[in-house]
């Protein structure tokens, strides 16, 4: 079994691996970073024992984080737990995926991880729509290259600040709207936010696609993809383990004997 893990600004986030590259088992949460890592430890000690999780059957790990701050203290976490090396996403890392930007050292790795997903799993000009903390939008191309993309404001960093800089409006639990013309302020504020991003998606897509100049495939995934899904044309694909699919051919390709 292969531990992999995804530590993103707001989300910390566990998925565990058959060798065959059957997802077994995930689980996320909060992202806090004054944990300690012996608390985040005992977290995924427990975690595992509630899933009835063997931890001695777990015979490899890999690490992709974009929180400097906490990739240390989450990757000791993860060395107590298994009693092994927990090697960290980072460009040493071979994945297979030219990356055409201008400064590659800049692709984070979730969006290394997402690119090696796409094309293993889809081997086409794909567009990768990631709707996490950040909503990231990046073209994988048919010649397995990471062609460039796009960075947005999450869902709940636009809510947040939404109602945290305006008096009247409330903290709201994201869903999908089931109108547009909202009878009430949650109403109204997840039509704004949930239709408004799955709009923003629609076009922004047709002119990436455009631009492009050739069809792409495209994937929506991320913990918050769910929300708007359900607003979005049916070209969309959805995928609820791009980035750890992605991750587990890294391991693949660079960890195993």
């Amino acid at each position: 079994m292969i531990l992999l893990a995804d530590l993103e600004n707001q989300l910390f986030s566990i998925a565990l691996y058959s060798e065959e590259g059957r997802k077994e088992h995930a689980f996320s949460t909060f992202a806090d970073p004054l944990k300690s890592k012996e608390e985040l430890f005992e977290f995924l000690k427990s975690y595992l024992m509630m899933l009835s999780v063997d931890v001695s059957k777990i015979q490899g790990s890999l690490l992709s984080s974009v929180v400097p701050s906490m990739t240390k203290k989450v990757q000791g976490a993860i060395e107590l737990l298994t009693g092994m090396k927990c090697p960290v996403l980072n460009k040493s890392v071979k994945t297979g995926v030219a990356i055409r930007m201008d400064n590659p050292g800049e692709v984070g790795s979730d969006l290394l991880a997402l690119a090696c997903g796409a094309y293993e799993k889809y081997q086409t000009d794909t567009l990768v729509i990631n709707v996490g903390s950040v909503v990231s939008f990046t073209i994988v191309s048919s010649k397995k290259e990471f062609v460039g993309g796009a960075l947005f404001p999450g869902l709940e960093p636009s809510c947040k600040e939404m109602w945290s800089s305006c008096a009247q409006l409330m903290d709201i639990e994201l869903e999908t709207p089931t109108r547009l013309i909202g009878k009430s302020t949650k109403e109204s504020m997840n039509s704004g936010i949930v239709a408004g991003y799955a709009s923003l998606i629609e076009t922004f897509s047709r002119k990436m696609e455009e631009e492009y100049q050739k069809p792409l495939h495209k994937v929506i995934c991320g913990r918050d993809a769910m929300y708007v899904k359900p607003l979005l044309f049916a070209d969309f694909n959805f995928s609820d383990s791009l980035l750890f699919d992605g991750m587990f051919w890294i391991y693949q390709k660079n960890f195993t004997r």
